[in-house]
Formats: C-alpha cells, sequence, structure tokens
C-alpha cells in the first residue's frame, strides 16, 4: 500500500499521506494545504481504450488545493499525530488536523481546524477542486444538511457532512466548505450509496470526540488497522471513547431527500 501511494507523488519527502485502505490523501506541510484526494487506493483504476500500452485511466482525485482561508496565516508546519495516520498542521492562524478514518470501509477525508483567534468576515476552508463541478445541491439525510458535489468526467461524487452545529453551505462549489470548521468528505459513486454512506459514517463517528484529542488510543488503532478492517467486531473496537457531540439528532434510517434549486453547473 504505502509503495502504491509514493509511486503516485512527486519527489518531494515532505509530503505527508494519510489513507485508510480505501483512498488517500496528501498534505503539503509548507502550505498547509491538502492537495490531492484520491477516491481509490491506487494509482490507475482501468485500461485507458485510447491508449492500451499506457499505464491506464488515473483513478479519480477531487482535490487540486484545500486550505484555511486566513490570509494572514504564516509559519507553516506538519507532522503525524501521535505517530499515527492523522496529519496535524500548524500555522499562524491556528491548527489544522487531516486523515482518513480506519474502520470507515469508504474513502473518506476528515478535515478541522482550530483558528488560534476569531475573526469577524469569512474565513474557513477554500477548495480549488481538481475537475470542473457539474453540481451541487443539498441533500438531507439524518436531520442533517449535507452537500453533494459532482464532477465533469468522473462517476465518483463527494458527499459533504458537516461535523458542526448549524452548519449552512453555500451554493457556490469553491466555497462550500467555508461556513464549518470540521468537515467528512466522502466519495460516493452512485445516488443510491448516500444514505448508506451517511449513515455508516454516522455509526462510526459514534463516541469519537474532536480528532486532535484521540490521544494515544490512535497508537493501539494503527497497530492494528488490518484486522479491524477485516471483522466486524474489529469494526466497533475502532470507536473511540468520548462524548458524542449532538451533530446527528437521529438515527433513523430515511429517504433522502435532495434539493434542486441551488444547482451550479
Amino acid at each position: 500500500m504505502s509503495a502504491m501511494v509514493l509511486a503516485c507523488l512527486p519527489a518531494c519527502a515532505s509530503h505527508l499521506v494519510t489513507g485508510n485502505g480505501f483512498g488517500f490523501a496528501v498534505v503539503s506541510p509548507e502550505t498547509d494545504t491538502v492537495s490531492k484526494f484520491y477516491a481509490h487506493p491506487y494509482s490507475f483504476g482501468q485500461p485507458d481504450p485510447q491508449n492500451p500500452l499506457s499505464e491506464g485511466v488515473e483513478t479519480a482525485n477531487f482535490i487540486k488545493s484545500l486550505s484555511w482561508s486566513d490570509g494572514a496565516s504564516s509559519n507553516a508546519s506538519a507532522e503525524y499525530e501521535e505517530e499515527s495516520h492523522v496529519v496535524h498542521a500548524r500555522s499562524s492562524a491556528g491548527d489544522g488536523f487531516y486523515f482518513m478514518p480506519f474502520g470507515f470501509e469508504r474513502a473518506a477525508l476528515v478535515i478541522s481546524r482550530e483558528p488560534r483567534v476569531a475573526k469577524a468576515g469569512r474565513v474557513g476552508f477554500d477548495v480549488v477542486w481538481a475537475r470542473p463541478v457539474r453540481s451541487l445541491r443539498v441533500v438531507r439525510l439524518f436531520d442533517t444538511e449535507m452537500q453533494l458535489v459532482s464532477f465533469e468526467g468522473i462517476k465518483e461524487s463527494l458527499l459533504l457532512i458537516p461535523l458542526g452545529l448549524s452548519c449552512h453551505a453555500p451554493a457556490q462549489p469553491q466555497t462550500v466548505l467555508s461556513t464549518c470548521r470540521e468537515w467528512a468528505l466522502v466519495s460516493v459513486e452512485s445516488e443510491s450509496e448516500l444514505e448508506p454512506a451517511a449513515r455508516e459514517f454516522i455509526r462510526w463517528r459514534a463516541g469519537l470526540t474532536h480528532p486532535r484529542w484521540l490521544g494515544g488510543r490512535l497508537r493501539s488503532l494503527n497497530a492494528g488497522a488490518s484486522s479491524r478492517l477485516s471483522t466486524s467486531k474489529a469494526k466497533k473496537s475502532a470507536v473511540f471513547g468520548g462524548k458524542v457531540r449532538p451533530c446527528f439528532a437521529s438515527r433513523k434510517a430515511v429517504s433522502p431527500t435532495v434539493r434542486d434549486d441551488i444547482t451550479t453547473v
């Protein structure tokens, strides 16, 4: 797995990679920026019919650049938290955390930010998508307004799940992540996966606190990551202790409702 991930990246020793066996993401410590988020853990997804002798069609990448929008940020650095796969980024603007969750059997990237000082005006995550956005829609699941971003040229879409309270994202693709400090970006391949993906993430998140406070239990999680991905008992053990913030008021299975009035092409 590590060899496949490293083979995909430019020759730069400073890149930090986080993955969960279903996808991976890349963080640049020098800029406190997520520069890649791949929907699968391999470089090429299928043969290229236009060029049979090539390595194939590159795996879908969602992100060109994702960073905190505070223009005054400086002195950026990043390292793995507690020798885990959680990337802890630091800058003058605050602390950021990026990781792909073990025990959740989908490609998903969790992002979180702790600003040092609350500032007036629009401060949040800015994203430059790696592909043109075909549509941006609100999907209401489990009493939470989530966002569904679809892209040109790939079948994979991103279900954006806010992990904070009272998050209402604007109908603009580049600023959709700006209104919350914590998100889960979950890769889905069809509309039928929306409800299962949301339900599975809520179940995975049950008992979690803020990603920074996972503490020493990250070591035991990573030590047994492979077994946790293969057994249901291990899945349960992947849930960390702690209080649950009431981001999801209900766990009842409900049919997704999609609001089309903010579709952006």
